[in-house]
């Protein structure tokens, strides 16, 4: 095959001249199929909440004999929800309890194992003494306006509650207590 510089010498025509020296100059490249696509991007931007100190508290209800009981109830024990870092925007936080409800629905069970005490479960009451019921998953709402960005403990109380006329039977108590914080 001839090269390029000859064929022009054989070819003495100006145009055809001025043709083959563009195309040697021009650059042949080849173009690959492209694609298009979008990115979504989502999000939310709150104010600033509080940071739960300990995810996971735990309550030792500790040893009672079945005789113990004066009437329905056992000692309260105290259980709290530590926040901290608490944002000014943040006034209240209710608080929602759930778990698996003993057979009075309003209280929490003691344990579903074959071993868990019959005929008690567990009420958990606010800082008032009032009692919430556990199978309402009604929030509890605590005012912590005055706690902004200093430490503030959600204080409840947690105690045996007697179920019926029949006695109770002991048993080891093994129960989770959930509870989910929105804030306002």
């Amino acid at each position: 095959m001839p090269s390029p510089i000859n064929l022009l010498k054989k070819i003495n025509h100006p145009l055809m001249t001025t043709i083959m020296l563009g195309l040697m100059q021009t650059p042949i490249t080849a173009r690959a199929d492209t694609d298009t696509g979008i990115v979504t991007i989502t999000g939310t931007i709150v104010a600033n909440t509080c940071v739960l100190k300990n995810k996971s508290p735990s309550v030792d209800m500790g040893s009672i004999k079945t005789s113990d009981f004066q009437g329905a109830y056992s000692e309260k024990k105290k259980l709290s929800i530590e926040l901290e870092n608490c944002g000014q925007d943040v006034d209240h936080v209710n608080v929602t309890f759930t778990g698996t409800a003993a057979s009075e629905t309003s209280l929490l069970s003691a344990g579903e194992e074959a071993t868990a005490p019959k005929n008690v479960g567990i009420q958990l009451l606010n800082a008032a003494d009032t009692p919430i019921d556990i199978g309402a998953a009604q929030p509890n709402t605590v005012d912590i306006s005055s706690a902004a960005g200093a430490p503030t403990s959600l204080e409840y109380k947690l105690r045996y509650k007697k179920i019926g006329t029949t006695p109770i039977t002991a048993g080891a108590v093994n129960t989770t207590l959930n509870f989910e914080l929105s804030y306002q």
